[in-house]
Parts: structure tokens; C-alpha cells; sequence
């Protein structure tokens, strides 16, 4: 039995870290072209569904990403924001930036300028606290836990660059400011 057909047993049990990876195998396996990649990443989104109905973070988020880019057939914001809300309970720290990026944005949910901010604000200190945590040694990085800080530091900049640029903006509504 090779390691697919282990993975898709377990799956089938339940295992949660089964449905993930082998949801991973599919979305990432190398095609040639764009209709198998399509493909495959339509036959990962109930593996991570799955996962992620287990509290799985990453399957959850995976999932979301799906839904929202129609990997589940057809474009699903509100299935994504429920997702993204969902990963971002169990500490995915991107599901906040994507979570912020919907309430600016109404994907999935009413657009909420304040609401992008705060999840924009939290994206932030959550990636600075990752940093600071791992670069005094308090969270020690293994074999088996390593984050992605390439992925943190581009999501830490994004998020920042939102901040940014979503203070600047003219607000409609807003008094200008009094004088003298």
C-alpha cells in the first residue's frame, strides 16, 4: 500500500492530520496543465472540510481559500468568511489577515471598514508576537513545528501596507477638522 492509499484509509477513519495532508497531496500535486491542477484542487476541498469540522487550523483556512476562489465548484464567499472566522478561533494567524481583507472588501459578509482594521491590527501584533517569541527562544522551533516566517513577513507587510492605506483614505461622512 503506498502513502496515498495509506493517507486516504486514515482519511476515511477520520484522522484529521490524514484529511489535511492527503487534501494537500491533491491541491498541490504537480499537473501539467491548468484543468488537472483545477482538478485537484477541487478533490481537496472535502478532505480539508473534513479537517477543518475537526478543528484542524490549516484545513480550515485551506478550505476557506477554496470556497472563496471556487475550488468547491463554485465561488462561495459566505462559506469562506464562516471558514475564515473558523481558522482564525484556532489561531491561524492568516485567517485574520483574510478574515480583515472580507469585512474591507463585503466578501462573505457587510463590508466593515472598522472591522477590517481591528483583524489588520491583530494580524500584526499576532506576527510581531510569532517573531519576538521565536527570536528570544520562547517558542522553540523543531522538526515538527517550523512556521512559515516567509509567509508571516508577507502577510505582516500586506497587513501593514492595509493599515497604511486604509487610514489615509477620505472617510465619507467624517467632519473635517475644526481650526484654531
Amino acid at each position: 500500500m503506498n502513502t496515498k492509499d495509506q493517507l486516504k484509509k486514515l482519511a476515511q477513519e477520520g484522522d484529521e492530520e490524514a484529511q489535511y495532508a492527503l487534501g494537500r497531496l491533491y491541491e498541490f500535486a504537480a499537473s501539467a496543465s491548468q484543468a488537472q491542477k483545477d482538478f485537484n484542487k477541487r478533490r481537496a476541498m472535502p478532505y480539508y472540510q473534513a479537517a477543518a469540522e475537526k478543528g484542524h487550523p490549516e484545513a480550515a483556512l485551506r478550505y476557506a481559500l477554496g470556497c472563496e476562489r471556487g475550488y468547491t465548484g463554485i465561488a462561495q464567499p459566505e462559506e469562506a468568511f464562516k471558514y475564515y472566522k473558523k481558522a482564525a478561533v484556532l489561531s491561524n494567524i492568516r485567517a485574520h489577515y483574510e478574515l480583515a481583507r472580507c469585512f474591507e472588501n463585503g466578501i462573505g459578509t457587510t463590508k466593515s471598514i472598522g472591522r477590517a482594521m481591528e483583524n489588520y491590527g491583530r494580524t500584526v501584533r499576532l506576527i510581531r508576537t510569532l517573531i519576538a517569541d521565536i527570536q528570544c527562544g520562547r517558542i522553540p522551533l523543531t522538526a515538527a513545528y517550523t512556521p512559515d516566517l516567509n509567509e508571516a513577513n508577507w502577510i505582516l507587510k500586506k497587513a501593514e501596507e492595509r493599515i497604511k492605506d486604509i487610514g489615509q483614505a477620505p472617510t465619507l461622512g467624517t467632519p473635517p477638522p475644526k481650526l484654531g
